[in-house]
């Protein structure tokens, strides 16, 4: 890699989510050619907003989230007043009652019967007497939750919402996910908090966050708009087919564009899209060992129902968590609540409805009219609507590469391919897809920035897999 970039290189980005055009973005402002290719046709992955009707949806909940004032003002710089800050107003959906997210034991306590919370305290006690004379597994998520929270709350709120979002038991999951995820280190924590108000929000949570007043997907936008004003070119529509290899590096990137295979050389290969996929689209193709263990890896699927609503609010929250397996979906947005500018009329609403499957299982594949009933069904049984006549339209979209799944014995597999990946001298993979990690919008953000300086300056690449490792807010 030379220490500075030249104008004439040809820099290929694969993938036209937050991850890759943040990346492209900096490069073409520094004067860089580059090529975005994306197989959508809009831009943005998961942080796209799609426009119907007047209503606007993003694909679940994405808003910014982050302690890194320079990313901030990055952002602010490329959407000016319209990326604002908002508070959040979110609770779980548990037996007809709304509870905080995240877990504050008092409200807990003052919404569920008291035999429930005697549970919890002597479940949560007779742990940590046992963990004391004997230091009790956490090998995974289940171990590693039950050991600092009892039984009564695993079950409660972290075991069966885990089991409805990954689609396997919670003791097949990594103990990685609850490490990074769960806000509070265990239930004398949250004892704590009851009694002493915590200098901070907890580590994985924040109340304050920045959105834009026309969704999320605005950023990749106004990014697609300034990277080709720069002489880059974003193409949509444009899937990946085939990375050609010779001497070890990535001679030139073929993918599909109207039908038809078109091949790009290139001296540089910024990949987003799911490593998995980049491993399997080589040519000459990657050892069988590195291809066996992209075979292990796999992506949690979401479907997203969205519908318009004849009503002025579902709740007066923006977002719902729904742990209870008698409803299919496990979340629900509401739009207003995040922006009025989504919704047409504030006498409207609009949700969002998350239902988490594999690819091609039997929730991917169920048609859309059963979907949208099993969800009225839900709705009404939840008290958010009283008839699916306020329902004036829906639709269904289904995004197959969501989150990875952390599952026993990932890691090794992860790392292989990683290692493989990272040994081809020309072809930078990071991201949530890209590097098969579980990171938030800021993070993708932040990478692509640093991949871009490295393209620019020569810098460590490794830098690139170091964002996101502090401890900060995850949202």
């Amino acid at each position: 890699m030379t220490k500075q970039a030249s104008k004439n290189r040809s820099i290929v980005v694969l993938g036209g989510g937050l991850a890759g055009l943040a990346a492209a973005w900096k490069l073409s402002e520094a004067g860089v050619p580059v090529q975005v290719f994306e197989k959508e046709d809009i831009p943005g992955g998961m942080c796209a907003t799609i426009e119907r009707n007047g209503y606007l949806f993003d694909y679940g909940g994405h808003r910014f989230i982050t302690k890194r004032a320079d990313i901030i003002e990055e952002i602010q710089r490329l959407m000016g007043p319209e990326f604002r800050p908002g508070v959040r107003q979110t609770q779980y959906l548990l037996w007809g009652k709304r509870l905080n997210y995240p877990l504050e034991l008092g409200n807990l306590i003052r919404n569920v019967s008291p035999i429930i919370s005697a549970r919890c305290l002597m479940d949560y006690t007779w742990t940590r007497l046992r963990d004391k004379i004997s230091s009790l597994p956490e090998d995974n998520f289940e171990t590693w939750v039950v050991k600092r929270f009892g039984r009564t709350l695993y079950d409660i709120f972290f075991g069966q919402y885990t089991a409805k979002i990954w689609g396997i038991p919670p003791s097949r999951i990594s103990r990685d996910w609850a490490a990074q995820r769960i806000s509070i280190l265990n239930l004398g924590d949250a004892v704590k908090q009851l009694f002493f108000k915590p200098k901070e929000d907890p580590r994985t949570y924040t109340r304050t966050y920045y959105y834009c007043d026309h969704g999320i997907g605005k950023i990749a936008e106004r990014m697609v708009e300034t990277i080709n004003r720069n002489g880059g070119e974003v193409h949509l529509n444009s899937p990946v087919k085939r990375l050609n290899m010779r001497d070890g590096c990535v001679e030139s990137v073929t993918v599909i564009r109207d039908g038809h295979e078109t091949t790009y050389p290139c001296e540089v290969v910024l990949n987003t899209i799911p490593i998995t996929d980049a491993v399997k689209f080589m040519h000459p193709s990657a050892p069988d060992s590195v291809l066996e263990s992209a075979g292990k890896l796999r992506y949690r699927a979401v479907v997203f129902l969205f519908m318009t609503l004849d009503q002025e609010k579902v709740s007066d929250n923006d977002a719902l968590y729904v742990p209870e397996p008698r409803y299919i979906f496990f979340r629900i947005e509401q739009y207003k609540y995040w922006s009025i500018k989504m919704v047409p009329s504030p006498d409207v609403t609009s949700l969002c409805l998350e239902i988490s499957c594999f690819k091609n299982d039997e929730v991917w594949n169920t048609p859309d009219e059963v979907l949208f009933a099993k969800s009225i069904d839900g709705l009404k049984h939840a008290g958010l609507i009283e008839d699916e006549k306020v329902v004036t339209d829906y639709f269904v979209r289904r995004l197959d590469y969501v989150y990875p799944v952390f599952e026993i014995g990932y890691h090794e597999h992860a790392q292989r391919v990683r290692d493989y990946v990272d040994s081809i001298p020309n072809l930078i993979s990071y991201g949530r897809q890209g590097y098969y990690q579980y990171i938030h919008m800021h993070h993708v953000i932040a990478k692509g920035f640093q991949a871009a300086d490295h393209v620019l300056t020569g810098s460590d690449r490794a830098e690139i897999q170091r964002v996101g490792t502090e401890e900060e807010y995850f949202g």
